[in-house]
């Protein structure tokens, strides 16, 4: 019987093995603070949106005053739970998603 030996490996003819990290391209941006990321952008007429969610677990909302909100500067439209469905003509083909989602409802639990 043959005696065991193990098996070693060796790298292909004329390359060497990887024996050290690389350094990550965007590594000084990142831990230095100049990094650019998406949220970090600035478009020319973009608007930007708030979603206010109820503090509450299952609490039937009775009233909502948005007087408040509407009258910050730069608040162009409010879109509450009991608006009327808005009209739409993408690729859902009209999907409003007040008929499936609890959380569009007045009774939210």
């Amino acid at each position: 019987m043959e005696e065991y030996k193990p098996w070693t490996w060796r790298p292909p003819e004329g390359t060497q093995p990887v024996t050290m990290g690389m350094t990550r391209q965007d590594a000084h941006d990142k831990v230095s603070g100049q990094a650019v990321f998406t949220r970090d952008l600035k478009l020319p007429g973009l608007l930007y949106a708030k979603i206010l969610t109820c503090p509450f677990a299952h609490a039937r909302i009775k009233s909502m005053d948005t007087s408040k909100a509407a009258a910050l500067e730069g608040v162009r439209d409010i879109l509450r739970f009991d608006d009327p469905d808005i009209e739409t003509d993408n690729a859902t083909g009209g999907y409003s998603p007040r008929e499936y989602n609890i959380l569009t409802l007045p009774d939210v639990g």
